[in-house]
């Protein structure tokens, strides 16, 4: 496959699958829309891969789809044009805290317990949801 031996020119073998199994594990969200696999699954670790990844997809013309952990709802991972389906989970640290701002700077793949078991060390937490309180809805974190 051509797309695979582009993105093996940057990537390592273990961070690109056509494996089915993970084609369907990405194909599909918690909502009730239709799944359609990816053409491929890239997993990267810099935010400079991240940036090779999408300069091969914008330079060929292909879809690029951010992936998490498949849970949201709205169906807005699923590839339905096929594509590259981009998995952060190797990017999934918090970079700063600075609770004095209420701010926060993570890479893509943190997960909201993850950030959370951060923010405790500084009596902070963050909800998803916003009728929690206004300051919430602001703030993101309080």
């Amino acid at each position: 496959m051509k797309l695979v031996s582009l993105l093996s020119t940057f990537l390592d073998d273990d961070q690109i699958s056509v494996n089915a199994t993970v084609l369907e594990q990405h194909s599909k969200d918690e909502s009730y829309h239709t799944p359609h696999d990816p053409d491929v699954v890239v997993f990267p670790k810099t935010t400079a891969e991240v940036s090779k990844i999408l300069k091969t997809a914008n330079e060929n013309r292909i879809p690029i789809i951010p992936f998490g952990l498949g849970s949201s709802l709205e169906g807005h991972v699923i590839p339905y044009q096929g594509g590259i389906s981009i998995d952060f989970q190797l990017m999934n640290k918090v970079l700063e805290v600075r609770p004095e701002d209420f701010l926060v700077r993570v890479q893509p793949g943190v997960t909201r317990s993850q950030l959370n078991k951060e923010l405790k060390k500084h009596g902070l937490f963050f909800t998803v949801d916003s009728w929690c309180g206004r300051n919430t809805w602001r703030h993101g974190i309080y």
